[in-house]
């Protein structure tokens, strides 16, 4: 086993290190940044797997198995959240399961739970598009939905102003081959304009994003509602 790959998986303990595992004996691989299920003591935990080495401080016939890799092995965490993460349980001297564990939802960290589906839309297919050239004929409403989606790949709930047999209508079109589902694209993020700065405000964002590159700090000082939320949504903006 000198050349195993062993996953290195953040638990929930308070115990500054990660701990090392072998990969599970069946199913899929966990990716990095992926839950996971694994053996502790006389408990099973889940965990977040933060990387993968080809070596161990424990000798291989002392390590034991994910038992399961959560969710299909798809990874929770991006590799940008993680190495925020590495930073923030190095820089803060805190254990790291706990770190990573804190970046869950809450249902995440049970075994139980598992990723929602991702979201899907109804595209017109081939077959879609030759039905919709002929008449309607006795099914007017399904001519209706098909005239719907040749304007483009539309979400299910936007089907719904055919009227209360939406659901039956789209699942007909589908088992015909007339329509397929597919997953969506993810929401692309339209940031808008904040309110402008007052004269304060715009002074402690010039004196803050004036350091961007070097390590200082600075101490800002306000009540609740007096506006330190927005220079620091400025700062972030500018350092992005």
């Amino acid at each position: 086993m000198s050349n195993a790959r062993f996953y290195q998986v953040a638990l929930p303990v308070p115990l500054p290190q990660l701990f090392d595992y072998l990969p599970p004996a069946g199913g899929p691989r966990p990716a990095i940044g992926s839950r996971v299920l694994v053996p502790f003591g006389r408990r099973r935990l889940v965990g977040v797997v933060v990387g993968v080495t080809d070596q161990s401080d424990v000798p291989p016939e002392r390590l034991l198995p994910v038992l399961q890799a959560l969710d299909g092995g798809r990874a929770v965490l991006d590799e940008g959240l993680l190495n925020l993460l590495q930073w923030c349980w190095n820089y803060y001297k805190h254990p790291p399961g706990e770190v990573v564990m804190g970046a869950l939802p809450p249902a995440l960290r049970k075994a139980s739970a598992c990723l929602p589906e991702p979201p899907q839309h109804y595209r017109l297919t081939e077959a879609g598009r030759q039905r919709l050239q002929q008449a309607a004929g006795r099914a007017p409403v399904q001519q209706e939905m098909l005239t719907l989606l040749s304007n483009g790949p539309c979400p299910a709930d936007g089907l719904a102003s055919i009227g209360s047999r939406w659901r039956k209508t789209l699942a007909i079109l589908v088992e015909k081959g007339l329509a397929a589902a597919e997953p969506a694209p993810a929401d692309e993020p339209r940031p808008v304009p904040g309110p402008a700065l007052t004269g304060d405000q715009d002074e402690v964002v010039s004196a803050v994003t004036a350091d961007l590159g070097r390590y200082r700090c600075h101490l800002l000082d306000g009540v609740t509602g007096s506006g330190k939320t927005e220079v620091y949504l400025n700062a972030v903006l500018t350092t992005l």
